[in-house]
C-alpha cells in the first residue's frame, strides 16, 4: 500500500524543490515510512521523509500514521498534518539518552534550538510550541500516562522493528505537534535516532517553505545536539 500510496504523490512531490540529496548528508525518500538502513546512516547520511496531507487522505491511505495520532490531531474537522520521519546516527553511545538528560530543560532546549523552561514535572513552557509535555521510558512505557500514547509508540517500533531493540523512548507532545524518538545501540559510541512528527498545519505559511524549514532545523539541531 505505502508503495502505491508514494507513486500517487509523485505530482505533489514534483511541485516541491526536490531532488534526493537535499545536501551533503539530508536524503529524501519518498516512502512515507521508509526502511531504515543503518549502513548507510553510518556513512553520515540522514534519511528523512516529508508529507504534508488532509487528515482524509491519512485516513484512507496512510493508516500507519494514524495509529501514531495519540494526540487525536485527525480528529479535528478540516485539518491538514505535516508528517515526517527521521533517521540518523549519532556519535553518542546509548546510554546519553536516559532519563536525566531527556527531561532536563537545558538539553531540550539545545534541542529545539529556542528556550524551554521547566514547569512541573515532565511538562515545559516553549517559545517554539507553547506548553510541552515529554515523556521518557527504557522500555516499559510506565510514565506514559495516556493509552493513545503507549500504542502509538508501540507501533511506532512495529513500523521499525530494528528499535525493537531501543534503549529508550522519548514523546514531546504539545498542542499541535507531537514526535516520537527511538534510541537505538548501533556501537559501543553510536546511536541510531529513528523520530516520526506529526504537526498541525500552519495554513498561512507556503508548504515549500515549511519543508525547507524543516531541513534547515533538522541540519541545525544536529550540528547543535551532535557536533
Amino acid at each position: 500500500m505505502l508503495r502505491w500510496f508514494a507513486r500517487t504523490l509523485t505530482l505533489f512531490l514534483l511541485t516541491l524543490p526536490f531532488s534526493t540529496s537535499v545536501s551533503a548528508q539530508m536524503t529524501e525518500r519518498r516512502d512515507p515510512v521508509f526502511r531504515v538502513e543503518p549502513d548507510l546512516l553510518e556513512k553520515g547520511e540522514v534519511h528523512f521523509s516529508f508529507y504534508q496531507l488532509k487528515a482524509s487522505t491519512i485516513q484512507k491511505k496512510l493508516p500507519e500514521f494514524v495509529e501514531l495520532d495519540g494526540a487525536r490531531f485527525l480528529d479535528q474537522e478540516g485539518v491538514t498534518l505535516q508528517l515526517t520521519k527521521l533517521a540518523y546516527i549519532v556519535n553518542k553511545p546509548a546510554g546519553f539518552f536516559s532519563s536525566t538528560q531527556m527531561t532536563d530543560a537545558a538539553w531540550l532546549q539545545t534541542l529545539m534550538g529556542s528556550s524551554v523552561k521547566s514547569l512541573e514535572k515532565d511538562n515545559y513552557q516553549t517559545k517554539a510550541r507553547g506548553k510541552m509535555r515529554v515523556y521518557f521510558d527504557s522500555d516499559d512505557l510506565s510514565t506514559v500516562q495516556s493509552s493513545r500514547f503507549v500504542h502509538a509508540v508501540t507501533q511506532s517500533k512495529k513500523l521499525d522493528p530494528i528499535t525493537l531493540s531501543g534503549f529508550s523512548t522519548v514523546v514531546m507532545h504539545s498542542a499541535d505537534s507531537v514526535e516520537i524518538h527511538n534510541h537505538v545501540p548501533y556501537s559501543p559510541k553510536k546511536t541510531l535516532i529513528v523520530i516520526y512528527q506529526l504537526s498541525v498545519v500552519k495554513k498561512t505559511v507556503e508548504a515549500k517553505k515549511q519543508r525547507l524549514d524543516f531541513i534547515k532545523e533538522t541540519e541545525a539541531r544536529l550540528v547543535r545536539a551532535y557536533p
